[in-house]
């Protein structure tokens, strides 16, 4: 999975390099991968993707030349870790393994007033299918394994920064999938 995202994030850099600048527009779907960090529903760190599609341009007249645009879409989340445990010669190890799945809506507003920023407000809201492994030695009896699905929300800010016409690195900070995400997004 690692390899993965850094060979997504590699062959992006050199695909999309040749121009500077652009603003996003009505019909436009950005896409790219996430490396999540911090507090990711108990994980250190996960993986993430996700897409948007631009919906409405000049939603907001903030009386100046602050262009603003929203946007629906989703993400795609990933993350594992275990626990060890130890007692007396006995052993226990949890293993949580956490997939979510969010639909998203975006509010951009570009303050800075350049076509390579994007500064944006986001709201999701969808379902962790997360499920726990016992594994244990020394114990009597069984342990279950119980699934730890629910429904899962989540507030952030973001920005991009474009390169190129097409490719942007990207940051966000909030709450849900994890404290901070950063990535590479792609203009399809």
């Amino acid at each position: 999975m690692k390899r993965l995202f850094w060979l997504v994030l590699i062959l992006g850099f050199f695909i999309a390099f040749p121009a500077m600048g652009g603003d996003s527009h009505k019909g436009e779907f950005i896409i790219g991968p996430r490396l999540a960090l911090g507090a990711v529903y108990g994980a250190t760190f996960g993986f993430a993707g996700q897409v948007e599609y631009v919906l409405k341009d000049d939603v907001v007249d903030f009386g100046s030349d602050t262009p603003t645009w929203l946007g629906i879409g989703g993400s795609f989340a990933y993350s594992s870790y275990s626990e060890d445990f130890f007692f007396l010669g006995t052993g226990a190890q949890w293993k949580y393994t956490n997939i979510v799945f969010l639909g998203t809506g975006f509010f951009h507003a570009n303050f800075f007033n350049d076509p390579k920023w994007d500064t944006y407000a986001m709201l999701s809201m969808g379902v962790n299918t997360g499920s726990v492994k016992y594994q244990g030695t020394g114990t009597s009896g069984s342990v279950s394994s119980p699934t730890v699905s629910g429904f899962t929300a989540g507030l952030g800010v973001g920005a991009r920064y474009y390169f190129n016409e097409k490719a942007a690195v990207a940051a966000e900070v909030g709450i849900g999938i994890s404290a901070l995400r950063i990535g590479v997004d792609f203009r399809l």
